[in-house]
């Protein structure tokens, strides 16, 4: 291995386990709560090594959040060559992510944050940004899944697929942080996690049908 092989491999090393401090961190006390000295004292690094490798804080929450959209991609790989038509996928998918809300709350969390940024604090170009939301995000596989719908004739073609894919991929990520924010209340009505979810799945993809 050459030098600059050595350092290059030395450098990915170091910004992950910078990534791995950020995530205890966030994940403990909050992404508003973090600090970068937090970061900086968890990573047993100086702040000014940590802003060589992140600009700021928000940069940071991006690589957790991406790291987080990665287990998701993970857990959902497959699922577009699966034989079912796209609304089945699309609730396969649904689900799939419930699941991954309740194994991963810290994760879920990264990600609901992260969609809360103002993109323009962020240290990406807008190529960067593109690749990150169009490519990484899970919202390219729902966009890929609406217009199968469309081709199959089984979801409706009126509105622009984009439009319906990132309306779905919001709406969940909406409910979320709704159910997070409220389980006392629903408690009091005697509602469920699962009903709230299970109801919603039915609702918004009856209402993409053709």
């Amino acid at each position: 291995m050459g030098t600059s092989e050595r350092k290059k491999r030395e450098k990915l090393k170091r910004r992950d386990s910078i990534i791995d401090a950020a995530e205890k961190v966030f994940f403990s006390k909050g992404f508003e709560a973090t600090t970068m000295d937090d970061i900086a004292e968890q990573s047993e690094l100086s702040k000014g090594t940590l802003y060589l490798y992140f600009k700021s804080k928000e940069d940071l929450h991006l690589a957790v959040a991406m790291r987080s959209i990665k287990i998701l991609n993970r857990l959902t790989e497959g699922l577009a060559s699966q034989a079912q038509n796209a609304i089945d996928k699309l609730n396969t998918l649904g689900h799939t992510f419930i699941s991954f809300a309740k194994q991963y709350p810290g994760h879920l969390q990264s990600i609901l944050h992260v969609e809360s940024i103002d993109f323009r604090q962020l240290s990406l170009s807008k190529t960067e940004l593109k690749h990150v939301i169009f490519k990484e995000s899970p919202v390219r596989m729902v966009m890929e899944l609406v217009q199968q719908g469309v081709s199959e004739g089984i979801i409706r073609k009126d509105i622009s697929p984009g439009i319906i894919a990132n309306m779905l991929w919001t709406q969940m990520l909406g409910l979320f942080q709704f159910v997070n924010f409220q389980k006392s209340l629903f408690e009091m009505v005697d509602i469920s996690e699962d009903e709230m979810f299970e109801n919603y799945m039915e609702l918004v993809l009856s209402g993409v049908r053709s």
